[in-house]
């Protein structure tokens, strides 16, 4: 399919919405083991990347993360990424201690105030950014100010009066050409 990575995290499978209010059901240490050994067996192309994910943090503290991802690493994931750090000396001591390359939320990504500059990031083995939360907060806000200004008749001032120059754009984004290229070759026309 294209991936080029997956992320393994050691909650409990089906993953439960608890953590969106601070409630995470961390399966043991061996469990995540054993899921990372078998994805590690199971990789085809030597350049997929493996990343272990411990959300340990925030219910046993950083020393039990800090455990778990090495014992992740040793396991034979590709790279660490310790979820749920509230300071940035937290960032420094995975940086320090652990192998790299590491995994985090993108600066002023998280909902927290944790925000360290991308070059300090980088110097302590920070590769792979996620920005989950910033990009459905933009959304969010954009669809209620575009139903808002329908409701209230005026233009979207994110879109203005002319709304096809946007909607080229969300064709090009999401490569509708070449997808009609393909079905053009493949279903006639």
């Amino acid at each position: 399919a294209g991936f080029a990575a997956i992320e393994i995290e050691d909650q409990i499978l089906p993953k439960r919405v608890h953590h969106h209010v601070g409630l995470d059901q961390i399966v043991p240490t061996e469990l995540m083991v054993a899921k990372i050994k078998e994805a590690v067996a199971a990789r085809t192309n030597p350049d997929f990347v493996i990343i272990a994910r411990t959300d340990a943090t925030r219910p046993f503290g950083l020393d039990e993360a800090l455990r778990r991802s090495e014992a992740y690493r040793h396991a034979g994931a590709d790279a660490i990424f310790v979820a749920y750090l509230t300071e940035a000396e937290q960032l420094r001591k995975v940086g320090e201690r652990l192998p790299k390359p590491l995994m985090t939320f993108a600066p002023l990504a998280s909902l927290g105030d944790v925000t360290i500059p991308m070059p300090e990031l980088a110097r302590l083995g920070f590769r792979i950014m996620a920005a989950p939360l910033l990009p459905l907060l933009a959304l969010h806000k954009a669809i209620r100010q575009c139903y808002t200004s329908l409701a209230q008749g005026t233009h979207d001032p994110l879109v203005g009066k002319d709304p096809w120059p946007e909607y080229t754009a969300v064709q090009e984004t999401a490569g509708l050409p070449r997808l009609i290229e393909v079905e053009q070759r493949t279903m006639g026309r």
